[in-house]
């Protein structure tokens, strides 16, 4: 397979893009970098060793910016966390080889429609928090073996902070993002510490410089009901996204 973005500057633009998305969202880096990266050629390991160090400088410049907008889940700490660790050592030790980018697509698909109606979103938040434990574990599952749990952690935290305005949402997505990835890095440094390399400190930078610069006139330029609507677009792009891999995986 011929490897893609092997250039400094081609990942430096490629961060640079998803840096602005995840300056909106709280998520973009990992969501659109991971697919885009594993079909260039890069393997998983690699992937993340290029994505997590940028993902993390934006999610906690977000994080401490907005830290009084914070709501610590215990849950996911609890539930979520050790799921990642575990998860991601399993694909990394090559115990088992997984795809569920279907399941994830079809998800993001439905709650996406689900968020045009108000009667359907009462009775989402009603069942995510009713079974959020069994949400909150399938959530660190699918983001330890997939890196793509961000769409789950959407989902989540729109739904519990829907009534909230923008910054609490994407605080609070930010917040589970950084643990996440401390999570993931920590198994990647006792695991697979190889796989950091010199271009890691541009990413950051990059990163951190298109968030500072760019990103947060953008995020601040919307209304709470912009951001809503394109957020809920994002969901929507994002099943499609994972839907249409699949279709390519399956047609190759």
């Amino acid at each position: 397979m011929v490897i893609l973005f092997t250039e400094p500057y081609e990942l430096v633009g490629l961060i640079f893009v998803l840096s602005l998305v995840q300056s909106v969202f709280g998520i973009g880096i990992l969501v659109f970098g991971t697919p885009t990266l594993l079909l260039a050629g890069y393997s998983f390991a690699e992937t993340l060793a290029l994505l997590l160090p940028a993902s993390l400088m934006i999610s906690a410049a977000q994080v401490l910016e907005a830290r009084d907008k914070l709501f610590m889940s215990r849950g996911l700490v609890i539930y979520t966390l050790p799921m990642v660790g575990i998860g991601l050592w399993i694909i990394i030790s090559g115990l088992v080889d997984v795809d569920i980018r279907l399941l994830v697509g079809v998800m993001m698909l439905l709650a996406g429609g689900l968020r045009f109606s108000v009667a359907m979103q009462r009775i989402a938040r009603q069942q995510i928090i009713t079974n959020s434990r069994l949400y909150l574990i399938l959530m660190g599952i699918v983001h330890g073996v997939t890196n793509m749990g961000g769409a789950l952690l959407t989902i989540f935290m729109a739904t519990l902070y829907e009534k909230k305005d923008k910054l609490v949402v994407r605080t609070n997505i930010a917040n589970g993002y950084l643990l996440f990835g401390l999570v993931q890095i920590a198994v990647l440094l006792i695991v697979e510490k190889e796989t950091f390399t010199t271009h890691t400190p541009l990413m950051m930078v990059t990163a951190l410089l298109a968030y500072l610069f760019i990103g947060k006139q953008i995020f601040r330029r919307l209304s709470n009901d912009l951001f809503r609507d394109l957020l809920t677009l994002f969901i929507f792009a994002y099943g499609v996204a994972l839907l249409g891999q699949v279709i390519h995986a399956n047609l190759s």
